[in-house]
């Protein structure tokens, strides 16, 4: 006799609820967060201000969950995370370099085990804007990172004090007004000391001729100078313009490397008058060797060196260059 299968139908109720219940998907399922997108700075955006260091970005949630954020940064092309559970959509990134790569992404959380990653975006910083310094006269002048030093990048060519005197026996090249504009101008040791007593201290701190906030350097900041660049063997072409405008053939070793663009300005003697225009350039120091001659720091078309020690009547008239305070 056939048996016939009995299931009781409760049983088979409860058979196909738990079945439907399984299969179907709960319509209160939580969502992850959508990808964030940046805002500022814009991915890929170039010469972007150093001071301009907040970044900021958006993302939303499906349920308008509460969201934190991991957030990496850095200059690796794989960011490190730079503050984990941040709770804003903006944040300030501290100081920025010029001339600087940066990658940042963000991962935004729901509170519910929910991550999503935005991509990883970059942008670069802008070049570093040169210091400038400016005389009495208004003529304003570039200026050059040394080491720890900040030179001027031109050869002064003020006719008066920072406090307004004009300075009394300051000449351009055979009074050309022309050579000033390039080669700057011609004074005694004297009047570049401007009254303050000779020295040889690192730093002098004699203003003398020099504009606000910078000073005359001495014997001694010229050799470090010096040193910095790989001493006087080398250092003169380190120093010199490779302008053809500037020096006389062949300008041996002339590199500029140290951007600090010497200028071969000429001299005046007493004995000679104005000479050497294009041969050589002379810069007068704080340092006096006695009561007639002061150090000067020389340069040469014909040689990579520097000229040191080298020696001026202080009543002969040479180049300046200021260092900063």
């Amino acid at each position: 006799m056939e048996r016939k299968l009995f299931i009781p139908i409760a049983l088979l109720l409860m058979l196909l609820v738990g079945i439907n219940t399984g299969c179907k998907k709960p319509e209160d399922e939580n969502k992850a967060p959508e990808t964030p997108a940046s805002i500022t700075p814009a991915n890929n955006a170039t010469d972007i201000d150093v001071a301009e260091t907040t970044i900021q970005w958006t993302c939303t949630d499906p349920e308008n969950d509460a969201l934190t954020y991991d957030l990496y940064f850095g200059t690796a092309e794989n960011p490190t995370l730079a503050k984990a559970d941040h709770s804003g959509t903006s944040y300030d990134a501290g100081t920025f370099e010029p001339a600087t790569k940066y990658y940042w992404k963000i991962v935004a959380k729901d509170g519910n085990n929910h991550e999503t990653p935005s991509d990883v975006w970059n942008f670069t910083t802008a070049e570093a804007t040169p210091e400038t310094c400016t005389d009495y006269d208004g003529n304003t002048y570039p200026t050059v990172e040394i080491g720890s030093q900040t030179w001027m990048a031109e050869d002064l060519r003020s006719m008066h004090y920072a406090d307004g005197t004009a300075i009394s026996n300051v000449v351009a090249y055979e009074n050309n007004e022309s050579y000033a504009a390039i080669f700057g101008r011609l004074y005694t040791w004297v009047d570049a000391m401007n009254g303050e007593t000779e020295t040889n201290a690192n730093p002098s701190g004699v203003q003398g001729i020099c504009p606000n906030g910078y000073h005359l350097p001495s014997n001694a900041e010229w050799l470090e100078l010096i040193a910095h660049l790989g001493g006087s063997e080398v250092a003169g072409g380190k120093l010199k313009s490779t302008s053809t405008e500037h020096w006389a053939s062949p300008n041996t070793g002339a590199t500029n490397s140290s951007g600090f663009n010497a200028k071969a300005s000429g001299w005046w003697e007493t004995n000679y008058g104005f000479s050497y225009l294009s041969y050589g350039v002379a810069y007068w120091t704080t340092t006096k060797k006695d009561p007639v001659n002061a150090y000067l720091i020389a340069l040469d078309y014909e040689y990579a060196q520097t000229f040191n020690p080298a020696l001026g009547i202080t009543i002969n008239k040479q180049t300046i260059r200021c260092i900063k305070n």
